[in-house]
């Protein structure tokens, strides 16, 4: 990969797969641990690289451009937009969770789900609770499915009886949908940073952390295990912070 020109994330990306097809070996006994090939460089062993955070949070001057842009009613840019928003206000919850949401998810004011990227391989895994407040509950009247009953889908994207790839090829198309018209927004608009559906839960992180707002709660909203996790994922949200306070060199 490196002789590929390949960058360190998807390096790494790979290397976490190598990695953990090496420690089941090695658990179940096909694979002697001795001959675990990551480790110490001076133990002539792999490291692999580190990916890089890239930026991905909006400033608040573009968040404020999107939540009170005025589209189309009915349009299907008003509806991906709404998507979008509805994201960043519910904890940046993802474009996948936002397809699986249903009607039993709800607990008064307030939607509780587990992650689906997490639901089947951590076994700490729990409930995510997203506080609704009037924007996000009116985003919801707007374009919601009637309800069935407790398992009826929220949104109207899934039916519930697609096979496994079927699904998946909705939920990508989704959000390919959410990430088109959001970047045309942007556009209008004036917004000259990168925008995507990861914009959203980043600057959900983002806002809440330069706000004060404790990081165990940012942690837990986010669905991270631990603080380290939400520590890395934060990082590349500190340029800005960091030219601020150098700037504060020059005020004598």
């Amino acid at each position: 990969m490196l002789s590929k020109k390949c960058g360190p994330t998807t390096v790494g990306f790979y290397c976490r797969c190598i990695k953990k097809l090496f420690n089941d070996a090695i658990r179940d006994g096909d694979v002697k641990r001795e001959k675990y090939p990551f480790g110490d460089i001076k133990k002539n062993l792999y490291t692999p690289p580190q990916p890089r955070n890239i930026k991905k949070a909006l400033p608040l001057s573009a968040l404020k451009k999107i939540i009170e842009y005025q589209p189309i009613e009915g349009s299907p840019e008003h509806y991906y937009r709404d998507i979008w928003v509805f994201s960043y206000l519910g904890n940046g919850i993802n474009m996948k969770d936002i397809c699986l949401l249903k009607y039993k998810d709800f607990h008064g004011d307030s939607i509780h789900f587990e992650r689906a990227k997490t639901i089947n391989t951590s076994r700490r895994s729990k409930p995510i609770s997203i506080s609704l407040i009037d924007q996000s509950s009116a985003i919801i009247s707007r374009w919601c499915n009637p309800k069935v009953d407790q398992d009826t889908f929220i949104f109207p994207i899934l039916d519930g009886i697609e096979s496994v790839d079927k699904q998946r090829d909705k939920v990508k198309l989704f959000t390919k949908m959410v990430n088109k018209y959001i970047k045309r927004i942007a556009g209008e608009v004036g917004i000259e940073d990168q925008i995507s559906t990861y914009s959203a839960r980043h600057s959900f992180a983002t806002v809440l952390k330069r706000s004060g707002t404790n990081l165990a709660y940012i942690s837990e909203a986010l669905g991270h295990n631990n603080l380290k996790t939400t520590e890395s994922y934060l990082d590349s949200f500190e340029d800005e912070t960091r030219k601020a306070n150098t700037l504060k060199l020059l005020e004598l």
